[in-house]
This record gives structure tokens, sequence and C-alpha cells, in this order.
């Protein structure tokens, strides 16, 4: 069950904030995911920090989407 809601997941995440930006979130918080016990608010922000720093530029409202949709895709893969 937890594989096809990941699929779904990903491809709502894919769907709502587009692939490259999708896939660009996914890795860095995968990455964030390993390296810092931060809780989720911790996790966004650094997530949001790290994206800048790669130079994307995007709305509030979608990287908290992408961000929330990568940690739940992370969670169910654990």
């Amino acid at each position: 069950m937890d594989i096809i809601l990941v699929a779904l997941l990903r491809r709502i995440g894919n769907l709502l904030v587009g692939y490259p930006f999708f896939s660009a979130v996914y890795a860095v918080v995968s990455k964030l995911d390993n390296r810092f016990d931060l809780d989720g608010d911790g996790k966004r922000e650094r997530a949001i920090d790290e994206l800048l720093g790669l130079g994307y530029t995007f709305g509030r409202r979608q990287v908290n989407l992408a961000v929330e949709l990568a940690l739940q895709i992370l969670e169910r893969k654990k």
C-alpha cells in the first residue's frame, strides 16, 4: 500500500509544482532528512535556504506544498 501512496504523492507533487522543482525539493529534503534531526518547520526553513542557494525562485505556498509532499514520501518509505 505504501508503494502506491508514494507513487501517488510523487505524481501529485509533479503536477502541482512541476517536475523539475519537485525533483529538486525532494532531493534537498532527502539530504536534510538523513543529516539533521529537525522538526517539520526546521526542515522547511533549511530546505528553503538550500534551494535559494541553488538559485531557485518560488512562492511560499509552492515550496510548503513541495516540502510537505517530500516529507510524506520519505516517511512512507521508512
